[in-house]
């Protein structure tokens, strides 16, 4: 019996002993549900990059156009307009960028004299800008073509006016989520410089910058064509001027409604700038409206 009392003593835990072992395994628990935690919340961070709204869209719309070139004519003309357009946008947390084609048809005309005319413009462009806060973005936009053509059958030789440019601006974005389905946005590009040709000048039918220089020939295609880049001129801001703003308002997924204002002028003759001027209202139809969340390549597995 004394035996086995001893064995008995010497063999059970303490009161001490027993706190420990209870303090060794709490901790390890703590630690063991934070590594699991954080390796959940660091699996999700590294899989799951960003969240991206495609869209797609659609717009018609119409306003008000003017014109005025001094070596096309004396006077101003005007007239009402409609317009196509055709893009997609891609936007995230981070960025917003697009891809977008435009083409418009201005009517003109003049109280000076008889006749009518008209304008069409086409331009293609790329924009991209950065989020910078909440409701502020900067970027830029590359307009990659853009034509304005131009006639007016009763000025006879001097009908046709034509001047293409490639132009880089800077841009910025405004946006404000107003309620759960309508977000205002207000963008604004000014242009920084471009590559600029004219296709016609007074009853001539070569850029101003050609007869300017004293290289007109009437061999040379390259003076009279206006896509050919031979004798394109890089124009900075200053010489060229590009101006475009944008008011819009998106309305749920589909559908955007805005007021377009650009303006462009070159080539000062007489005072006078090559100007054109259009106000456009536009409505748009967003035919793919989705958000996508793009992960890695782990997470595809």
């Amino acid at each position: 019996m004394r035996i086995k009392k001893e064995y008995s003593k010497s063999t059970s835990p303490s009161e001490e002993s027993i706190f420990q072992s209870k303090f060794i395994l709490m901790k390890h628990a703590i630690f063991s549900i934070l590594l699991c935690s954080l390796t959940i919340s660091g699996f999700s961070q590294d899989n799951v990059r960003r969240t991206v709204l495609k869209k797609s869209y659609i717009g018609l719309g119409g306003g008000l156009g003017a014109y005025q070139d001094a070596k096309f004519s004396n006077v101003p003309y005007s007239g009402i307009s409609g317009s196509f357009a055709a893009g997609t946008s891609r936007e995230s947390d981070n960025y917003y960028w697009s891809t977008n084609f435009n083409a418009r048809y201005s009517m003109l005309k003049t109280s000076y004299h008889i006749g009518g005319g008209y304008n069409i413009n086409a331009n293609y462009n790329f924009d991209y800008t950065r989020k910078l806060t909440e409701n502020y973005q900067i970027g830029g936009k590359w307009s990659l073509m853009n034509v304005n053509f131009t006639n007016f059958s009763a000025l006879g030789n001097n009908s046709t006016g034509i001047i293409f440019n490639s132009t880089v601006s800077v841009l910025g974005r405004y946006t404000r989520l107003l309620k759960e389905d309508v977000r205002v946005n207000f963008e604004l590009a000014l242009g920084l410089f471009s590559m600029a040709k004219e296709a016609t000048s007074f009853a001539y039918s070569a850029s101003q910058k050609v007869l300017e220089e004293g290289i007109f020939d009437f061999q040379n295609d390259a003076t009279t064509s206006p896509l050919s880049l031979s004798y394109s001129s890089f124009e900075p801001i200053g010489i060229f001027n590009k101006i475009e703003t944008n008011i819009s308002v998106d309305y749920k997924k589909r559908w955007q409604f805005s007021y377009q204002w650009d303006l462009l002028n070159y080539r000062t003759v007489k005072s006078y700038p090559i100007t054109f001027a259009a106000h456009t209202l536009s409505v748009r139809f967003n035919y793919i409206s989705k958000t996508k969340t793009r992960l890695n390549k782990e997470s595809n597995k």
